[in-house]
This record gives C-alpha cells, structure tokens and sequence, in this order.
C-alpha cells in the first residue's frame, strides 16, 4: 500500500512539472509571437494633401527606403468643385480596402468623372507606375464627342460616390507584379476628368478646363480669355 502511495505521489509531481513546464513554454512561445507582431506591425496610412505635381514625362521610381510612415498623396488640383475622403487607411492591404469618397461640390450634374490611383514603387516594363483607374458613369463619356443618352445617371450637386479598386484588376497586379501591396509605402491620388451635362468640364493630372481656354491678344495690348 505504501509503496502505491509513493508511486502516485510521484506520478503526480511529474505530471505538475510537465504542466508547468508546457505553460512556460506556451507562455515563452505567446511572448515571442508578441514581439514579433510588435516588430513586424506597419504604420496606419496618412493621407498628405499636396495638390497637383507634374509627373513628367521620365519618371523615376522615388526612394521609399528611408520613409518611416506609409502616405497616400492626393495630388487632386484644389481648384476642381469636389471633395474626396478616404476611408479604412488603417485596414491593410490598403489597395483592398481604400475607399475614395468623391463629393460633388459643383452647382451642375456630372455625369463622368475619372480619377486614377498609382503605385510609383511599382514600375511597369514601359517605365510608368502600374494604377488603377476610378471612374464614375459611362466609360464611353470619357471621349468628349461622345453624345449623351437618356440612360446616363449625372451624378448630382451635393451627392457622394465611393470608388473602389475592382477585384480583378487586383488580382492581375499581384499576379504580374508579384508583390503584396502591404509592402508599398507610397501610394498616389491624381486627378483624370470631370465631364458635366453641357460638355464642359477638367481634364489632366493639372485639371485644365475644357474646352481648352485660349488667349488672345487685343490691338491694345490687353489679353481676352476664351473657350
């Protein structure tokens, strides 16, 4: 009986030090993967507003290396009748998440307006930055001699649209590219076209008006501004 007693005594202490021991060790190991995720664990994204850039015609990849925050610039000229906010910068990846709230602040419907997000740490074989193009109401309005239709839906005054990269075309820059956008670290807002129901509008990175103004000289030496 007594040497039972031992046995079980014994039996019980080992099993005391092998759950201790397994806690320390799952402890130890919880620690670690703490560490790690602290170390591994990116910046939210800021938005910087900086207005219109020229890009220029050579671009060249910009140096990222040494940027200790993650920024999307929105490069959209200050002049343009919206507002633009962007949404879910702290969700990652970002190209998956960013939500462009685009605003009419115009006193006219628009019926086409295109903006454009790039990735200029991402080159193609052409040397351009890869992007995503946005845009809001019929493709085709892009051109425009293209004629209206009845079915065109402008989007009016004071109204909202929320702009979102398309999945495909998500899958085909991770597919070509090969890399995980989590890793970007610089991402661009540029400004394309806003085409209203009279066939006036913006159009360019610089958001120039159309059509076109051109600038005359009088006989007096005065300039007179025309469309």
């Amino acid at each position: 009986m007594k040497s039972y007693v031992n046995r079980y005594r014994l039996l019980l202490t080992v099993l005391a030090l092998t759950l201790g021991l397994l806690c320390g060790l799952k402890l130890i190991s919880s620690m670690a993967q703490t560490t790690r995720l602290q170390e591994t664990k990116l910046p939210p994204w800021k938005e910087k507003v900086v207005g219109y850039k020229r890009l220029g015609s050579n671009f060249q990849r910009p140096d990222t290396s040494a940027m200790t925050e993650r920024v999307i610039e929105n490069r959209i000229p200050s002049h343009l009748p919206i507002m633009v906010k962007l949404k879910n910068l702290d969700l990652d990846p970002i190209l998956q998440h960013l939500e462009v709230v685009l605003t009419n602040t115009s006193k006219e419907p628009m019926y086409f307006v295109a903006l454009n997000i790039e990735t200029p740490e991402v080159i193609s074989e052409e040397g351009h930055p890869i992007g995503f193009p946005l845009h809001y109401g019929r493709a085709e309005l892009f051109d425009f001699r293209e004629p209206m239709r009845s079915d065109d839906v402008p989007l009016q005054p004071g109204e909202s649209y929320v702009f979102r990269i398309p999945e495909t075309n998500l899958q085909a820059f991770d597919m070509k590219r090969g890399l995980a956008n989590t890793k970007l670290k610089l991402v661009y807002l540029l400004f394309s076209q806003i085409r209203f129901g009279d066939n006036t509008g913006y159009q360019g990175l610089s958001g120039s008006p159309y059509p076109p103004v051109r600038v005359t000289k009088n006989s007096d030496n005065s300039f007179v501004h025309e469309q």
